[in-house]
């Protein structure tokens, strides 16, 4: 399990499509930032929930919902998918290793590489709307400490949400067909389930139990603590259940 943990932080200081996704969204934030800059001292910036601290840009950055989902659909399709395709997951069978040991090791190469690619965002905004116009709030442990573990928690619920795409990437395996299949059920579906939600009392209440509801739970109470802790615990019993369930298909899968 050790070799194949290092073997992919390997992988991923090398993998030139995360240096690239990286990098732009680096440039996202500054193009972001740069953006908000037309609403300082304007009477619009509020009703149009303009975030123009940087204090609040980062938080505005862990709302964008899709831009956050789309980023875990195409980690896992270059991490997983194309290992599948490459035959390097066939070769590490072939080595020996066990497909449970394969199987964890990639979803928390998934992990890291998801916060790797996806910090940029929410820090740059926060660094360059913090130096271009003002932090909002004063610097301390305390508020860093919290926006670290809101980071934290919105990657954790990310991977919940993109359970199907880690359970087809296991399965399907193909790239084209998990991205196309998990940004039509998880993106589009997934607008359209909290769009009924919001119309549908009852369904609204089921889906704040899912990871997808938590998610937007977390945006509207201001990611209180115990907020967090719950958002928490139901992403990682739905991770849990993915990875159980992606074990039994993985373990009997024909890989040719």
């Amino acid at each position: 399990m050790f070799n194949l943990i290092r073997c992919e932080m390997i992988k991923l200081s090398k993998s030139l499509p995360i240096k690239i996704m990286f990098l732009l969204m680096a440039a996202l934030s500054i193009v972001s930032s740069i953006s908000s800059f037309n609403y300082v001292g304007s009477e619009h910036a509020e009703e149009l929930e303009i975030a123009l601290t940087g204090f609040d840009a980062f938080f505005s950055s862990l709302r964008d919902m899709p831009t956050i989902t789309v980023i875990g659909i195409l980690i896992v399709g270059i991490l997983i998918c194309n290992d599948f395709e490459n035959r390097t997951i066939q070769t590490e069978i072939a080595a020996g290793h066990s497909r449970t040991a394969i199987m964890f090791s990639k979803i928390l190469a998934f992990g890291i590489a998801y916060c790797l690619v996806f910090l940029p965002y929410p820090l740059g905004r926060a660094v360059f709307q913090g130096i271009f116009i003002q932090f909002g709030t004063s610097i301390t442990a305390d508020v860093i400490f919290k926006m670290f573990v809101v980071f934290l928690t919105i990657i954790l619920n990310a991977m919940a949400i993109n359970g199907l795409t880690l359970f087809l990437a296991f399965i399907v395996r193909k790239p084209m067909i998990v991205m196309g299949v998990s940004f039509v059920l998880i993106v589009l579906g997934g607008n359209a389930l909290m769009s009924i939600g919001a119309a549908n009392h009852e369904i609204g209440r089921l889906l704040a139990k899912t990871p997808l509801g938590a998610f937007k739970e977390l945006a509207l109470c201001e990611y209180a603590s115990i907020n967090l802790l719950q958002s928490a615990f139901v992403s990682v019993l739905c991770i849990i259940a993915v990875i159980a369930v992606t074990h039994i298909f993985f373990r009997k899968a024909e890989l040719k």
